[in-house]
């Protein structure tokens, strides 16, 4: 998940004092202690067999007996499938921002990955990004509070005392940690997922032009999930290994020690398998409970739709029906993670969630496990206790209807704004801690009984759907008519306006005013966004200029952008920019999308615009996504653009 710090709860040096005084210390001498008892209590046992060859034999036949029911018991999903683990999961959640809190550049709070050589050392580092201490009282509280699974995200390179050398060896006291973490969900009975998370975009040295980079990359992925997957060989089928994070796709390109890489997206399809076929056969080669492991394998981006492409490819593997694929969900963006848009419940946010969930049906019915890694809403608000934002009640009850439906296993991403680690409880926020009964009553019932009624609860949903109130509805898409509008989210996601093909006028933050315009044919248009009321922008984290139903009712048709206007006077360059169509129906000029990596080779990759449509006086070869600065010179209280919109040249 991205903006994870924005999330945090209480300052580091609040939590520094009450680091190690989080719930759950007695626990641990407990549970500890209960262990010792029961360890005494089979010696006692032992001591006390008879003597004589029948009571002997007897004892013998009982202790194969109970060995074996004791080696059933303790692997009890060996002999499932992936569709039946990933029932089995039930609802999961996160313990996010805890062990891929990674502070500064390898160093945490001032001390040195080389100084890490106990558990204290790594339990400060634990804290880094807001959250306490994990403690066995913690996992108890989750697995009471309805989740049955846990997802520990991790950054494992930031633990690599001698990186630079080539020494790819994981701190112990770092393993050392974690496995007590599993062993507090294990306790619990509760399913682990562990990973290898973010990390300091390491991965980008898979798509580097420097060979020695790339040879670097396969070099240390081998050598972490050997160590993984060896220090961990004797845990059962309970414990799933995820190849991954959101970094196997476009982040192949992401910036690494200066440099960026330049693969097409198409080269990113086809390395990313090779990832994860190296991953598959690396755990399977470190034996064990290693061979039969359940494995969780990364979606291009965790994106649905570019998951769901044809190019995605799974890997093999040598153990039959082991294998979960990982997708995330937080659409939409501008409601779960900025926050920008207050409402979600209308007919649009309906559809759009049951259609795209709906696509990972493909996997399941080739037998892969789906496994939604991250989802929830966590945008500011919730994460400053600033209360629910509207339809939240409505987004879980869809979200998970849909899960129960298609049999799916979602983690609810979470940084102690839904379950409070430190209280070990649910919160009492208004409007989030009814949300905690959807997981209770799931644990109470059997994934077959959620199955079959999942239905009814999305049709009530959908029957009950509305518009926000206080949503602009002057114009409404239909294919009959297309009509212009600025794509916008702020810098700070704080501000946005109808991000996406669909062109959804309800989707815009409260006191945001557009003009969007209908377009009739050839001419000149000029549309604009008024963000007084919010404030102004101060930069732009996304924009395009969108034209819905383009593609249908004008084919061939080129956009050119004659002016772009902050405040009525700041005009800003745009140059080199291209039309194009992301979906074959709406037509689309990328003014600042920093996902497309190289413009060139996504426009001559399209599938549905082959060469994509270039403006009088643009080259081709030199087109970008990202063709207006990001960062306006002053806030944007108003932004408009002008444009020409005719057929394109033969």
């Amino acid at each position: 998940m991205k903006n994870r710090k924005l999330l945090s709860l209480l300052s580091a040096a609040a939590l520094a004092a009450a680091a190690f005084t989080g719930c759950g210390e007695k626990q641990d001498a407990t549970t500890t202690a209960a262990t010792t008892a029961k360890q005494e209590e089979s010696t006692t046992a032992a001591s006390t067999e008879g003597n004589d060859a029948t009571d002997a034999t007897d004892a013998t036949d009982t202790t194969e007996e109970a060995t074996t029911e004791a080696s059933e018991e303790a692997d009890k999903y060996l002999e499932m499938d992936a569709i039946e683990f990933t029932a089995a999961m039930g609802n999961g959640i996160n313990l996010g921002n805890t062990f891929e809190a990674i502070g500064g550049e390898r160093n945490f709070a001032g001390m040195s990955i080389s100084d890490m050589t106990s558990t204290v050392a790594v339990n400060q580092a634990e804290t880094l990004w807001g959250q306490p201490v994990t403690t066995q009282e913690m996992m108890d509280g989750m697995k009471a509070a309805g989740f049955d699974s846990i997802r520990i995200p991790a950054a494992w390179t930031k633990y690599m005392d001698n990186i630079a050398t080539g020494d790819y060896t994981i701190n112990p006291a770092f393993f050392d940690r974690v496995e007590e973490v599993i062993n507090y969900a294990k306790n619990n009975d509760m399913i682990v997922i562990l990973n290898d998370h973010w990390d300091g975009q390491w991965w980008a040295m898979f798509g580097s032009e420097n060979q020695e980079d790339v040879d670097t990359a396969w070099a240390l992925y081998e050598s972490m999930w050997t160590q993984i997957a060896t220090r961990f060989a004797d845990y059962d089928s309970f414990l799933v290994f995820e190849g991954g994070n959101e970094e196997l796709g476009n982040r192949f390109n992401d910036s690494y020690n200066g440099k960026i890489g330049k693969l097409s997206t198409d080269e990113c399809y086809a390395l990313l398998p090779q990832v994860t076929q190296k991953f598959v056969d690396t755990v399977r080669a470190a034996g064990g409970n290693n061979e039969n492991r359940f494995l969780l394998i990364p979606g291009y981006n965790t994106d649905v739709e570019m998951t769901c492409d044809d190019r995605y490819a799974m890997p093999k593997d040598t153990a039959d029906g082991k294998l979960l694929i990982s997708v995330h969900y937080y659409t939409p963006s501008n409601y779960c993670i900025g926050g920008a848009i207050a409402y979600w419940g209308s007919n649009d946010n309906v559809e759009e969630m049951n259609n795209y969930l709906a696509k990972m049906k493909k996997f399941t019915d080739e037998g892969y496990g789906v496994v939604i890694g991250e989802w929830g809403v966590a945008n500011e608000a919730i994460g400053n206790h600033g209360g629910a934002p509207g339809g939240i009640y409505e987004y879980f009850k869809n979200f998970l209807a849909n899960c129960d439906l298609y049999g799916y296993a979602p983690f609810l991403w979470d940084c102690s704004n839904y379950f409070v680690r430190s209280e070990c409880a649910w919160t009492t926020d208004e409007g989030l801690s009814d949300l905690g009964q959807f997981f209770l009553d799931a644990q109470a019932s059997t994934a077959a009984d959620l199955q079959a009624n999942a239905q009814a609860v999305l049709d009530d949903v959908k029957a009950n759907a509305h518009d926000d109130p206080n949503a602009i509805q002057d114009i409404r898409e239909d294919e009959s008519q297309s009509i212009a509008w600025i794509m916008l989210s702020s810098s700070d996601w704080g501000i946005s306006y109808s991000v996406g093909d669909k062109y959804d006028p309800s989707s815009a933050s409260a006191g945001l005013v557009p003009t969007d315009v209908i377009i009739d044919g050839e001419g000149t248009y000029t549309v604009s966004l008024d963000m007084t009321a919010n404030g102004g922008a101060s930069g732009v984290a996304f924009s395009a200029l969108g034209i819905a139903n383009g593609e249908i009712n004008f084919p061939n048709y080129v956009i050119e952008i004659k002016e772009i206007k902050i405040n009525d006077s700041t005009v800003i360059p745009c140059e080199n920019y291209y039309t194009t169509a992301d979906d074959g129906k709406c037509t689309r000029v990328n003014l600042y999308n920093a996902w497309v990596p190289d413009a060139v080779s996504a426009i001559s990759g399209n599938k549905n615009n082959e060469l994509g449509r270039l403006a009088p006086g643009i080259s081709a070869d030199s087109v970008t996504a990202t063709p207006i600065d990001p960062n306006f010179p002053e806030t944007a209280n108003t932004i408009s653009i002008t444009f020409d919109y005719y057929p394109a040249a033969e």
